[in-house]
């Protein structure tokens, strides 16, 4: 049976604006007044207009209503009844509408001269009270983790215990509905300020009532999690180039957590570790997480070509993360140039095949010719050759 109370409070009041309305009780409070209106009636008659907020400090309670008088001829109430609904046990709920007083401002306002009757019904007593079954984390989780299950009906308090690969009970604290967020029931969820050593980890939740003198739950089954070692870096994972692209590509790669610097490694047709260079997610643009981008100055041979990335962090000294699996692309290296060096000239042409006559006069001498001509396809009868798919060098 629910039974119904009737409590009686004095209330203290300050009619300057900003200032706040109090009462106090035994297991209510009401606090928090916030002015919604204030109009002039008379020269010295005032009306104030506020919504206010009541706190439990008891069990739980339902239907929660407070109703204002007044004992003094100064200040009249024009409208006094507030409704909070159901109000759990240490929650703090804000009234659906508001109260309004009038006070002749050319009298002292006595703290005596309001009185507050609220009214609620007490929840029926749960003595037995459900196992709690847990939600999260489970898998890998940082050092701090979010530790959420189910209600547990009637609870008043929830013990969270948890335990890391250095110690058994690293936290042991309770916890009311209020701070796990389910008042009216659903998931609860705690995120405990203690950090918890990497490696295995285990937590377990079980709720308590003062119903019946005070009574526990069943703890709820363990559940198992990893915490995280905040040194050991994720294996960077790379988007582009890939197919075919220009001679000084961007390479795009997805942040590592925690990473302070990354490395490009970059080999090209001619050179392994063509680029080797170290870039901060400042210069890579990826601070705050999401993806990294580099364009380097560093022209790379046509050909195929790999680029990787691996991050560090000074974290434990130092700490490196895996290679990232190799991204292959093809340099297409058109937009290169060589040079023909006659006696008192320079020829600049793009890197494609080429026939080529040359006048042998233009050189000191035969035999610095036909040295300048070694390697390239001659063509005898003609006296011309063709580069094919070689470059010309200085000569």
């Amino acid at each position: 049976m629910k039974r119904k109370l009737i409590i009686m409070w004095a209330m203290s009041i300050v009619l300057t604006l900003g200032c706040s309305i109090a009462a106090y009780g035994q297991q209510f409070t009401i606090s928090n007044y916030t002015l919604v209106n204030e109009k002039r009636i008379t020269r010295t008659v005032w009306e104030f207009v506020y919504k206010a907020q009541i706190t439990n400090t008891g069990p739980n309670a339902l239907n929660v209503t407070a109703a204002l008088t007044s004992n003094s001829s100064r200040t009249t109430v024009v409208e006094g009844s507030l409704n909070f609904g159901s109000v759990a046990s240490g929650s703090t709920v804000t009234s659906t509408d508001t109260f309004t007083i009038r006070h002749d401002r050319a009298y002292p306002f006595s703290t005596d001269a309001l009185v507050w009757q609220i009214s609620f019904e007490v929840e029926p007593c749960i003595a037995l009270l459900g196992q709690p079954t847990l939600v999260s984390p489970t898998g890998s989780t940082t050092a701090a983790p979010t530790y959420v299950w189910n209600s547990v009906s009637g609870a008043e308090q929830y013990m969270l215990f948890v335990s890391d690969s250095g110690t058994a009970g690293k936290i042991q604290t309770w916890y009311t509905p209020a701070q796990a967020g389910c008042v009216s029931g659903g998931v609860c969820q705690i995120t405990a300020t203690t950090s918890l050593a990497s490696g295995a980890a285990t937590f377990n939740i079980r709720a308590w009532t003062s119903c019946g003198g005070g009574n526990y739950s069943p703890w709820s089954n363990p559940m198992a999690f990893t915490v995280e070692d905040p040194c050991v870096l994720g294996q960077p994972t790379l988007v582009s180039p890939t197919g075919s692209t220009t001679v000084a590509p961007t390479y795009v790669w997805n942040s590592v957590s925690g990473a302070e610097q990354y490395e490009l490694y970059v080999s090209d047709s001619g050179t392994a570790g063509k680029i080797q260079a170290w870039y901060t997610p400042a210069q890579a643009g990826c601070v705050s997480g999401g993806v990294c981008q580099i364009t380097p100055t560093t022209s790379l041979a046509s050909g195929a070509a790999t680029f990787n990335i691996r991050a560090w962090t000074s974290c434990g000294g130092g700490n490196y993360s895996p290679w990232s699996n190799p991204m292959a692309f093809t340099v297409n290296g058109s937009g290169g140039y060589g040079r023909y060096r006659g006696q008192a000239s320079v020829i600049r042409y793009f890197f494609l095949p080429l026939f080529i006559c040359p006048d042998p006069h233009n050189f000191p001498s035969r035999k610095k010719a036909e040295s300048w001509t070694g390697g390239l396809t001659s063509q005898a009868s003609s006296g011309c050759f063709t580069t094919s798919d070689k470059h010309l060098q200085d000569f």
